[in-house]
């Protein structure tokens, strides 16, 4: 977790707010556990609460395009 953290300079994965602006960083998986994810770390970033409480259980596709997990085939997104 602390290799992880490191690597996104402390920062969260979603807004870029550093740890010590948002005071704590969870554990986030970019495909939820419950959808098939794993606690490997390559599935593992931080993000402050508001983004983790945010993105819920989308995986972070579905989270950057603003899908449901539902409606995750019904909406193009782009960028």
């Amino acid at each position: 977790w602390a290799d992880i953290r490191e690597a996104f300079h402390h920062c969260c994965a979603y807004c870029l707010r550093h740890e010590s602006e948002v005071k704590t960083l969870t554990m986030d998986h970019l495909i939820p556990l419950s959808r098939g994810g794993t606690n490997d770390p390559d599935n593992i970033v931080p993000a402050c609460r508001p983004c983790n409480s945010a993105k819920n259980d989308r995986t972070v596709l579905e989270y950057v395009c603003g899908l449901s997990p539902t409606r995750a085939d019904k909406k193009a997104c782009t960028f």
